[in-house]
This record gives structure tokens, sequence and C-alpha cells, in this order.
């Protein structure tokens, strides 16, 4: 799985906290490259639109008797 989103700052977007924006969350282990074109639907799939990706980051945290390993992949992309 992985998060597409857009990036604080990358784009048209911006979040005075620099909070990235999640757009979907797709259940594929099939990760996108940067140069890659994304479609997909709105929330109610009426409306397609293209996004470029921009950035791939893979974020990982260690296994401890207080935490699981833990992935996190989000892919930033900018509207086409």
């Amino acid at each position: 799985m992985f998060y597409v989103a857009f990036k604080s700052g990358l784009g048209s977007y911006h979040d005075h906290d620099g909070c990235d924006k999640i757009i979907a969350e797709i259940p594929s282990n099939n990760i996108p490259s940067k140069g890659d074109i994304l479609e997909f639907g709105d929330k109610d799939n009426r409306e397609n639109k293209e996004y470029l990706v921009m950035e791939v980051k893979r974020t990982f945290n260690h296994q401890n008797e207080k935490r699981k390993f833990g992935e996190w992949i989000y892919v930033y992309v900018i509207n086409l």
C-alpha cells in the first residue's frame, strides 16, 4: 500500500504548518517511479484526473519492545 499526496511547498499546494495532503490510499505494492503519470478518479469515481509523480519517499521505523516495524510509502504528485 502507498499514499498519494501533495507535498506542502511542491507545485501549487502550500500548508502553513508544512503538512502534506493525502489524496488517495492505493492498496498496491506496485510503487510508481518519479516521472510516472497516475490517473484515478475522485472519491466518487466521477472525474478522472492525471497526476505527475515528483518524488517517492519511504519511511521506516525499527522494531523494538515498544513498537512493531513500520513502513510508509508516500508518492508525491502535482496536477497535470
